[in-house]
Order: C-alpha cells, then sequence, then structure tokens
C-alpha cells in the first residue's frame, strides 16, 4: 500500500488545481516535431487554446512552436504549476530532482522504460516516488491523468 502524501485537505485540492487548472505548464522536451511526444503535447496544447504560461524547454532550440524556448529547467522565469516531462528515460530523475527543489506544483511522466522494462527502471521509478512524496507531489499515475481544460 502506498503511503499518503497529501499532509492536509488543502494540499490535496492544490496539487488537483496544478493539475488540472494549472496557470503555468513547462514541456520539459519540447519539440518542434510533431511525431516526438514532446512535439506532439505543444501541438496539443496550443491548439486546444490553453490561456495559461507555456515555457517550451529543449537545450536545442531557441523556439518551439512559435513560443521562446528555454535551454534548461533552471532558466525558466518561474516555477510552472504543472511540469510535463517527455524526454528519454536516463534524464527523468534529474529534471524530477530539479523540478522538486524549484516547488514545481505538480509533474506528470510521459517517458516509458522505467519498472515496466526491467529492475533497474524499477528502482529508478522507486526514487521518482520518494522525491515525489518529499516534495508532495503525487506519485506517477497515469490512471488519474485528467486532461485539463483547454491543454491537450
Amino acid at each position: 500500500m502506498e503511503k499518503e502524501i497529501f499532509t492536509t485537505p488543502e494540499s490535496r485540492k492544490k496539487v488537483y488545481q496544478n493539475l488540472f487548472h494549472p496557470k503555468s505548464i513547462a514541456v520539459i522536451g519540447a519539440s518542434n516535431d510533431g511525431l516526438k511526444p514532446g512535439g506532439r503535447v505543444i501541438e496539443k496544447i496550443k491548439e486546444h487554446g490553453y490561456e495559461g504560461t507555456l515555457w517550451p524547454v529543449n537545450p536545442k532550440s531557441p523556439e518551439i512552436l512559435n513560443s521562446k524556448a528555454y535551454p534548461s529547467i533552471s532558466e525558466l522565469p518561474a516555477t510552472p504549476d504543472l511540469a510535463i516531462i517527455a524526454i528519454p528515460s536516463r534524464f527523468v530523475l534529474p529534471a524530477i530532482q530539479e523540478l522538486a527543489t524549484m516547488g514545481a506544483g505538480a509533474v506528470i511522466v510521459l517517458t516509458a522504460g522505467f519498472g515496466e522494462k526491467d529492475k533497474a527502471g524499477k528502482k529508478i521509478e522507486q526514487e521518482m516516488l520518494k522525491i515525489a512524496a518529499s516534495a508532495r507531489h503525487g506519485p506517477h499515475r497515469p490512471q488519474l491523468l485528467r486532461i485539463p481544460d483547454k491543454m491537450l
């Protein structure tokens, strides 16, 4: 059984607000290529008229689909309410740690290659859960994902 990570009803409400109605979204691994996960996410967010602040993060491109891109999480202008991670699995754990340290409201990981892959992946997945719990973010739970209004 998983440990309850919400300490109060207010903390639960805040996480849900950040997941389902974020005022700012950072897409880690954003791309101009709509065939890549980070490209599809950005395209769908824009297509559906998301009205909040969108921060693509990509170290190789200064602009993603006509939006200023940031080369790293640390160079974002503010802490995002929601971060969507769409990068290779070997980079996910450091990204989650950085987002937790800066106080990101919620994180969605779109990357595969963890517990479903092998024992090493399961160990990384457990580490992600520890970081999430210590930062008071919910664990990576795809069955809890609901698409926020005008996001995707």
